[in-house]
């Protein structure tokens, strides 16, 4: 308990440090979510089984986008690396960021429960090796 309160608080002192700088890297950073804006809006409906996920790709910036195009189904990491490695024909790690701090998560934990966890959940990122 204290550690993840000790995270939080380095956590947040570390996003308004971020907050007051404006630089070539916010530059970069307001750029690459351009990039990504454009991408998510090319996204298309894909299937594995009943399940419904939206998808977008990018193989030459090593990149995928997935997000559940549908409720009612339980989805893991796993599932959406091996969906977007059979769509793309590359690797797919899942970018797991800050979900490899919490306790109990690997790449079997249900990705719903967190997600709706979530108040700006948009989509999950996934890294392509092509």
């Amino acid at each position: 308990m204290v550690l993840k309160h000790c995270f939080a608080l380095g956590f947040s002192a570390l996003m308004i440090a971020g907050c007051e700088y404006a630089g070539p890297a916010s530059d970069a950073a307001a750029q690459k979510r351009a990039q990504n804006e454009a991408l998510w809006a090319e996204r298309t409906t894909v299937r594995d089984g009943s399940k419904a996920y939206a998808f977008s790709a990018d193989t030459t910036r090593g990149l995928a986008l997935m997000a559940p195009a549908a409720d009612g189904f339980a989805y893991t990491a796993s599932d959406l690396e091996r969906i977007a490695s059979a769509k793309t024909g590359c690797t797919a790690v899942f970018q797991d960021g800050i979900l490899e701090l919490l306790d109990g998560y690997t790449e079997k934990t249900n990705l719903r429960s967190m997600q709706e966890q979530l108040d700006s959940f948009r989509r999950w990122q996934l890294k392509l090796t092509c």
